[in-house]
């Protein structure tokens, strides 16, 4: 008898287990389908964007040129992963070396959806390297953006950004362990795969 209700309780507790195993695996499969539906449902984007970029006084540079190029990957139709590249050359004052400046990262984009315009958040970080007269330096970086994306036609629209930089080092500014820089640059922007959904051309925000 003792057996048999041991027999029992483990019993019970595979059947337990056996039914927390299916209901978890059902979860992670659902989980799998929908990102896989966002891929799909949602068009990838295709970016490039020229402007300038400002530094800090300290720093003895002046204005300089600024260029991006960015990949957007859908996680659903209003968030994306962008994978990102860029370069900025920064000339130098009162006879300073310049700095030309190299960079690769990520942010996370979440934009409102509307009829010919949306505006568009952007927040993420990555590692640059900067070279300046006979020296290099690696520093990770920090960025926060905001835009405007209008629609030029269905699949290109026209983005207008503006973005805050921050870079941490020691050897950028002295005594100090960041330095930053503010960019604004105008994009264009490519969209490839699906097409548009019904909230976005009913101009739905999120």
């Amino acid at each position: 008898m003792k057996n048999c209700a041991i027999h029992k309780t483990y019993s019970r507790s595979f059947n337990i287990s056996a039914f927390l195993a299916l209901v978890a695996a059902t979860c992670a499969l659902s989980s799998v389908a929908q990102a896989q539906s966002s891929l799909v449902a949602a068009p990838w984007l295709l970016g490039a964007s020229v402007g300038g970029v400002a530094p800090e006084s300290l720093r003895q540079l002046s204005t300089g040129g600024y260029a991006r190029a960015f990949v957007g990957i859908p996680l659903r139709p209003q968030a994306y992963i962008d994978v990102s590249v860029f370069a900025a050359k920064l000339p130098g004052k009162n006879s300073a070396p310049d700095e030309k400046t190299l960079g690769a990262g990520l942010d996370l984009h979440l934009e409102s959806l509307g009829n010919r315009a949306k505006y568009v958040f952007l927040a993420g970080g990555g590692y640059s390297q900067a070279k300046r007269g006979g020296g290099s330096l690696g520093a990770p970086y920090v960025n926060i953006g905001y835009g405007i994306e209008v629609s030029l036609t269905d699949r290109f629209s026209l983005r207008p950004e503006v973005r805050g930089i921050a870079r941490f080092s020691e050897d950028f500014i002295a005594n100090r362990g960041v330095t930053y820089d503010a960019a604004l640059s105008l994009g264009l922007v490519r969209s490839f795969g699906a097409a548009p959904t019904s909230a976005q051309s009913k101009g739905v925000g999120f």
